[in-house]
């Protein structure tokens, strides 16, 4: 699962980190969620239907909708625009300018 899924100009990448998996997609960053979950969410925030990111990610759609509609109930989220907004309160979505931000406010 680990690696990039690549279409043209956006890519997805999975990167396990001990225990985390990290999914970027270009400079969003998704964390504490299963790896399919961010998977699927990270191939849904570049704009694929359930059928494109599940040829990208070598997966039934039907495994796709089941990730994003576990993801929307762990989250309370009514619909996939929703669950957007829900990662974003949560913590779990950020951007890489969020974290280089975090990171040089600590030093």
């Amino acid at each position: 699962m680990e690696g990039t899924h690549e279409l043209s100009d956006r890519a997805v990448t999975v990167t396990q980190v001990g225990d985390n998996t990290v999914v970027q997609v270009g400079d969003v960053i998704l964390v504490n969620l299963p790896a399919r979950q961010a998977e699927a969410i990270g191939h849904t925030l570049l704009g694929d239907t359930a059928k494109e990111a599940a040829a990208r990610m070598g997966v039934s759609y039907r495994t796709v909708e089941a990730q994003l509609t576990m993801a929307m109930e762990k989250l309370g989220a009514k619909n996939r625009a929703h669950l957007v907004t829900r990662l974003r309160q949560e913590g779990i979505l950020t951007t890489v300018g969020e974290v280089v931000a975090a990171r040089e406010s600590d030093t």
